[in-house]
């Protein structure tokens, strides 16, 4: 079985809610990775995103973006950035997903399908990891295990 139990702790974040295609959003984390380092500081960590629906436009996404910092960082609210001490799950159901080009929906229906076999409640958005290694990019997706169904 792929999902198995894991957490997600990340600290220190640099974060950016951009509207884009799918085909996009690399670019914008590149971006923030880019506004890091002009600001000083040095991710030290993958970038991790959350994805939403935008209404009425379904060739667009919501991108929620988060890239773990050397240490905080002084008034990022300039450029639309925020920043967050720590993004902490305990809990979370997790799947590596290995086709970047491929859709996440596969990796959701086994998430949740293996959350229901187990009687626990996955709690939206899901977290993916952005992982490169060798020029292959994959993702772990993270779904926060909100608690149990009994």
């Amino acid at each position: 079985m792929r999902v198995k139990q894991s957490s997600l702790v990340l600290l220190n974040l640099l974060s950016r809610s951009v509207i884009c295609g799918m085909d996009r959003w690399h670019e914008e984390g590149e971006e923030l990775r880019k506004l890091a380092l002009e600001s000083g500081v040095y991710p030290n960590g993958p970038l991790v995103m959350t994805i939403g629906e935008v209404k009425n436009e379904p060739e667009l996404r919501e991108y929620g973006l988060f890239l773990p910092l050397s240490s905080p960082v002084e008034g990022p609210a300039e450029r639309a950035l925020g920043f967050r001490s720590r993004l902490y799950f305990k809990k979370t159901a997790a799947i590596r997903h290995y086709e970047a080009d491929e859709p996440f929906a596969a990796s959701y229906r086994e998430l949740e399908n293996v959350a229901y076999r187990r009687g626990i409640i996955l709690e939206r958005p899901f977290y993916h990891v952005c992982l490169e290694v060798n020029g292959e990019r994959f993702f772990d997706i993270h779904a926060p295990i909100k608690g149990s169904a009994a």
